[in-house]
């Protein structure tokens, strides 16, 4: 009984100490280039893309069929 605790207690310690021992990232992650082309529901072609000026870009796609895709549209199009 003694052993099979010892046991459990170095897997125990092995286990949750292995994470210290990983590798360490080498670079930080660069971002992403979000330039890119998007057909609107009227036809019409609208270029995403970063500008220095802007924090965040958000892209929603609904479904005109979802019954809540209708009822938060036109908060998204207040926004």
């Amino acid at each position: 009984m003694f052993r099979r605790c010892v046991n459990f207690s170095v897997l125990l310690i092995l286990v949750c100490g292995s994470p210290l021992w990983g590798d360490k990232p080498t670079a930080a992650p660069s971002p992403a280039d979000l330039t890119f082309r998007l057909p609107t529901a009227s036809g019409e072609t609208v270029e995403l893309s970063k500008s220095p000026d802007q924090k965040v870009t958000v892209v929603c796609f609904l479904g005109a069929e979802c019954p809540l895709a209708r009822l938060y549209g036109p908060k998204l199009n207040e926004l």
